[in-house]
Parts: C-alpha cells; structure tokens; sequence
C-alpha cells in the first residue's frame, strides 16, 4: 500500500453477510455473492468507500475505474478477483 499520507482508506466485506446479498448489481438486478473484504485507497473517502462496492460488483469495471481516480485496490479473500 506504501503511505497513506494524503490519502484515505475504505474497506467493505460480505464476510459474514447472509445468502441474501445487501449488494445489488444494477445491470443484473441481482445479489451479488462475494466472500471477504475489498479495501481500496484513493485522495478521499468518499471516493475510495464507492470504489469498494464497484470493486465488490463488478471487479473487471473496478479495474478500469481505479486508475482514472489515482486508486488502488486490495482483496483479502484468496479467491476473490482482484
């Protein structure tokens, strides 16, 4: 991760969640079913706590989004793609 000087860090987890998911994607109107946690640093909070729920619907978008807001991206689950 290197320094969070400047910077803020933001995790969310279905680790213990129920079957039914309280994350929906938008596209499939679907529960999302992701196992762990997905932290995320970026220049604010409000940025890098809105990148979690992307990176937890939808890991292949996360990837081409994070970028463009200077953020990165960490997976605690080893299955999880990230």
């Amino acid at each position: 991760w290197g320094s969070l000087k400047d910077k803020a860090l933001a995790t969310s987890a279905l680790t213990f969640s129920h079957p039914d998911s309280p994350f929906i994607n938008p596209l499939s109107k679907r529960a999302v079913h992701f196992h762990g946690s997905v932290s995320v640093t970026a220049e604010s909070a409000l940025v890098a706590d809105a990148l979690t729920k992307v990176a937890i619907i939808d890991h292949e978008v996360a990837a081409s989004v994070l970028p463009k807001f200077n953020a990165s991206l960490s997976c605690s689950h080893p299955t999880a793609n990230c």
